[in-house]
Order: structure tokens, then sequence, then C-alpha cells
């Protein structure tokens, strides 16, 4: 079976895992707006489209309307699309998905990798979906659920016997055998192929240690987890706390006055609750990690926007964070984490406490045991110095936009003094809008490298961010946060 999957990139233990069974994963988009733009060709060689429905970017409207685009651009392709459970309350919009012609839906925050193959050989029909009682349940249920229900049958007759987990499907004792085999034979569906397959992946999932997925979105519904068969909230006491303090924060409460110094603190006043929260889980590092933004010899892709935003989110997260303006002729660094041109060393009110140095009075060395983490904001102008400043750093941002100029010129770079940091770089796509420029993959695959992630374009959160004196990340609804959080944790850098 030919398979389109349409994942951002935190799922490629997926891929991995559908290619290991035997699929061809012969197409990707990472995004349901990427999947529309591919589907204008008209054609397609794969025989399903396996769509997460839902990332956060597109409204119910908004994923009506691109379903719609790419049901009349590829008519004859099964598309089977996941979404929230919490969608599953709008009826009225699951008909109307349900009216395109796509039947494979299934609302469901948590799934495993016997789902999706559950998912691929149950194709669902309007039949599926016919009647207001069973069409609710039809809709949410996976074959998978069968072998299930068989366990609780056998937990009921052995209340002694342990509960197994989620992943886990037992095959039937010795003595149940000739019971379970007259049951099979009662029903029209043969389902021990289905109990072999699930044994199979469960031996997959433990030798590669590939945990249950969860949906990305920034859907209200907070994600639920089974826990000895009650659902229980998987947020803790601290996380709802800490969640709290950033709605304020998001809602662009006061911050200090960028012009007073902040003295004998390592967080400003305002965020000092905040980051205490998150300390007390940190431990702390004996040397710091150094983590660069660059882009070759090419500027005006972001970078400094993309520095001083990741430097506050790690201090926010209650990490010790420098920031080095290593653009001496710009100091954009500088510039935007304090709206002025300021002596350094100085902490950043703007950025929430983080220490600002420029590059020409210190040496990384004499501060690196003082942080858990120094960023550095290099300028388009690379010298021998600046060359071994790069060599230096653990982790390398190459920043690029989605435009064919700003390609040219990095891949020249990179095919000359370059060469030497690219087992530390990793590529990070700017100001990234769906429909217009080169698209990421074709920018990476002409780079020559992997696409770590994404940040959408964001100018106006940004531009507002600057009038109120703040960071965009504190913005509320800003689309940069979000992205680098789950860019450093896939990168394991935190």
């Amino acid at each position: 079976m030919k398979i389109h999957l349409v994942y951002d990139s935190e799922y490629e233990g997926l891929k991995d895992a559908l290619e290991e069974d035997g699929y061809e994963v012969i197409e990707r988009d990472y995004s349901l707006e990427q999947f529309k733009d591919y589907s204008m060709g008209g054609r397609t060689k794969s025989d399903v489209a396996l769509i997460n429905g839902y990332n956060g970017s597109l409204d119910k409207h908004g994923i009506y309307e691109t379903l719609k685009q790419i049901r009349v651009n590829l008519p004859k392709l099964r598309l089977i699309v996941q979404f929230p459970e919490s969608f599953n309350e709008d009826r009225k919009w699951v008909l109307d998905i349900i009216g395109l012609g796509i039947y494979d839906i299934h609302f469901i925050d948590e799934f495993d990798l016997h789902d999706v193959e559950n998912w691929l050989h149950n194709e669902m029909t309007i039949a599926s979906h016919s009647g207001s009682a069973t069409e609710e349940n039809t809709m949410n249920q996976s074959p998978i659920q069968k072998p299930i229900k068989k366990q609780e049958e056998e937990q009921i007759n052995n209340k002694n016997r342990n509960e197994i987990s989620d992943l886990e499907i037992q095959q039937p004792s010795i003595t149940q055998s000739h019971s379970v085999q007259q049951e099979q034979a009662s029903t029209d569906i043969d389902e021990t192929p289905a109990i072999k397959k699930v044994t199979r992946w469960k031996n997959f999932l433990n030798i590669f240690k590939i945990k249950k997925m969860r949906l990305k979105s920034r859907t209200k519904v907070p994600r639920k987890t089974k826990k000895n068969k009650k659902v229980v909230n998987s947020k803790s006491g601290n996380d709802q706390e800490v969640q709290k303090s950033l709605d304020e924060i998001f809602e662009l409460t006061p911050v200090p006055n960028p012009k007073v110094q902040i003295v004998n603190t390592s967080v400003a006043e305002e965020f000092t609750e905040n980051s205490n929260v998150n300390k007390k889980n940190k431990k702390p590092q004996s040397k710091a990690k150094i983590v660069g933004f660059f882009s070759g010899t090419k500027g005006s892709v972001g970078k400094t926007t993309l520095s001083s935003n990741t430097a506050a989110y790690l201090q926010f997260q209650g990490f010790k964070v420098a920031l080095i303006d290593a653009d001496e002729h710009s100091r954009g660094a500088t510039m935007m984490s304090f709206q002025d041109d300021v002596s350094l060393p100085k902490k950043s009110a703007i950025l929430g406490g983080v220490t600002i140095y420029s590059l020409s009075s210190i040496q990384i060395e004499d501060i690196q045991s003082k942080f858990d983490f120094i960023i550095i904001d290099f300028g388009n102008l690379i010298s021998f110095s600046t060359m071994n400043v790069l060599r230096q750093c653990n982790t390398l941002f190459l920043i690029a936009i989605p435009e064919s100029l700003s390609v040219s010129i990095i891949r020249r770079f990179l095919d000359k003094e370059g060469k030497e940091l690219l087992d530390r770089i990793h590529l990070l796509i700017n100001r990234y809008e769906a429909g217009r420029g080169i698209e990421p993959w074709d920018v990476a695959k002409r780079m020559g490298l992997e696409c770590s992630f994404i940040i959408p374009d964001d100018i106006q959160n940004i531009e507002l961010a600057s009038s109120k004196k703040t960071a965009a990340i504190f913005v509320k609804k800003n689309l940069i946060k979000e992205p680098i959080d789950k860019g450093l944790k896939k990168l394991n850098i935190i």
C-alpha cells in the first residue's frame, strides 16, 4: 500500500514504523495547507492519504474548505483524517465533512501505531455513519477495539489478573482458547490475524521504544491519559499554575521599564514566580550549551528575532541564559533587548532577565560556567574570528527564508566556508506562509539539509511586541513560541 503522509516532522516515528512494516510512504507533506497545494497538480501515485486534520493553524471552516479543495483536486484518493475528540461534538460540521465523500474520519486525541494499521485496512463507507444512534460510535471506533473488548471480558472473569497496558494485546490462554475459537466462529470477521498483527506491533514498539503518539494541536480540550481504566487530567497542579501565569503574560501585562537596570536578579520581578516553578525541576549544568543563530552571508532573514525570542523562552522556562550580540555593525540583539544602544553586559527586562553581552568584550569560556545556555546572534559578515566562534557552538541554527535568492546565497556559503560546520547545523525555515515562495521541503532539498523546524510568518505579533516593549513569545496567540518549544525538544536541546 502506497501512502501519502500528512503529519509534521514530530511524527517521524510513524513514518519509520509504517515503512518497517512494509508500507511505502512515497509522498510527504507537513500540514493540511501544504497537502492542498500538492493536490493542485491533480495527480498522485498514492493509494491513500493519512492526514492530521488539525494542527492549530486553521479553524473548522478553514479545515472544511481545505479538505473540499483537496477532494475536488483528487476525487479518487482515499482520505483518512484524524481530528481531536472535541470536534465530534459539532455534529453539523461532521456531517459537512462526510458530505465531501470523506468517510474515514477518526476522532481521537491519542493513538498508537496499531490504530493506524487498522485505519488503513478497514475502510469506512457512508453506511458507517448511518443512523444518529450508531453514527457517533462508528466514527470514534477503530477495529482494534474488538480485541480490547475481549480483554475486558477476561478481566471480569479473572479479577485477580493484572491489568494490561494500553499497548498490550494478550493472546488467549490455553484454557480459554476453545471458547474464544467458538466466539470467533460465530462472527463474520476472523479476528485472529488482527490479534497476531497487534502482537507484532507490540514487539516492534518494545524494541524501538516508540511511545504512544499524541495529537499535536492547540485545542483547548485537555489531553487525557488512561490510568487503571480511569480518565484523569494529565496536567499537574504546577502545570496549571504556570498556565495561569502564562495567560496573564500573554494579555500583555506591564513589564519592567527596560531603561532600569536589574541588579542581583536573574529574572525581572514580574517573571520570578513563573520561573521558580520551572526551576525546581531543572538540574544545573556545569557548562553552558552554546547555540548559534546564523545565515551564512545572507542578512535580513530574522536571525535576531529568533535568537532573542529563543533566549527569552529558555529564561522563562527557568534556565539561566546569556545572549551574545556578535553583530558589531548593526548591534541588532542589543537594540531588540533594550530598544536602545546601551553599554553591556546588562540584563534585559524585555527578554525577561536574559543577560546581554557583546562578543568583542568577553571570552565565551569565561562565562560558560555561569549559565545553562549561551545564545549567539551572528551577523552576516563571516570573518576569521567569527568562524572560530561558530566552531565553539554545540548547535547552529541556519536561518533561511523560502526565497530563491536566500537559498542560493546560503548554499554558496555551505559549499565553501560552512562545509566544516555541517555536523552541527540544523536548518530552520523562517517566515513561512503556505502558498507563498518555495515550499520548505524544496528549500531543504536545495541545501542538502534536513528541515528541523519551521517558523510561520508572524510580523503582526512581532511588531505588537515591539510597541509593548516585550518579546514576541509573550504576546497572546503568537506563532513563534510553539515551534521554538517543539524544535528545541525535538533536537534534545532541552
